[in-house]
């Protein structure tokens, strides 16, 4: 058997260190991609309760669309 020297071994340590680092970022940007975007409601906070009310009553968004928007809303205003 042929002996591994040192050189080797860092060699083959940094290797794999970096096929890590390399998989943990593709990780990281696929998980990014699939996760639920929060830009839906992103301007959310530029309309007022009374705005969104308004928009309910007009039939602009839906019951379930007003409930997400609301909580939105308070959320960002108690933080």
């Amino acid at each position: 058997m042929s002996q591994i020297n040192l050189q080797d071994v860092i060699k083959i340590s940094l290797l794999l260190v970096l096929l890590l680092l390399v998989g943990f970022i593709v990780l990281y940007i696929i998980r990014k991609r699939l996760s639920p975007s929060s830009q839906d409601f992103s301007n959310s906070s530029a309309f007022t309760l009374q705005d969104l009310r308004q928009m309910h009553r007009d039939g602009k968004i839906t019951e379930e669309e007003f409930n997400l928007l609301k909580d939105k809303l308070l959320k960002e205003t108690h933080l």
